[in-house]
């Protein structure tokens, strides 16, 4: 008898001292309650900057995809009147001077360049706005280096 008291009271001493040391005071529970509010702001904010980042990324391909459709079509058009020079030339029955040659040949490099620069953004797409900027430049003054020559070549 003696035995079963003490293994019942060393029992019953061992869930009472779990009991007080597992029990929190409220100003615990507070702090408790506090960081946990704090790490799900905290998540709250992580996951919103991730969703505005994806929003973002994806606002930006669908840009790209619309620049890239409008730069291709202005760099098949200015292919076309490039061959449309090279015709008229030709089709006047003059001899296309050096210096005819050389313009057309510099314009339709340019024209490569450019169709080349978007082909190699396409792989690595960085900078977005800069390259946006530069490339639609460049493309505008292809463009009227096109109409200047053919305004000049009417004179």
């Amino acid at each position: 008898m003696n035995k079963s008291l003490f293994t019942i009271t060393t029992i019953s001493l061992f869930l009472l001292g779990m009991l007080f040391t597992s029990c929190q005071t409220p100003a615990e529970k507070v702090d408790s309650a506090e960081n946990k509010v704090k790490d799900a702001k905290t998540e709250l904010k992580q996951e919103q900057n991730d969703s505005s980042i994806a929003a973002q990324k994806a606002e930006n391909a669908a840009a790209w995809v619309m620049f890239k459709n409008e730069q291709n079509a202005m760099i098949a058009a200015n292919d076309k009147n490039i061959a449309e020079l090279k015709a008229q030339k030709k089709a006047k029955g003059k001899a296309m001077d050096a210096m005819y040659l050389k313009d057309i040949a510099a314009l339709e490099q340019k024209n490569i360049d450019l169709n080349n620069r978007i082909i190699a953004y396409d792989k690595d797409q960085n900078n977005w706005d800069v390259f946006k900027a530069e490339f639609s430049r460049d493309m505008n003054e292809l463009g009227k280096s096109l109409t200047d020559f053919t305004i000049k070549n009417k004179k």
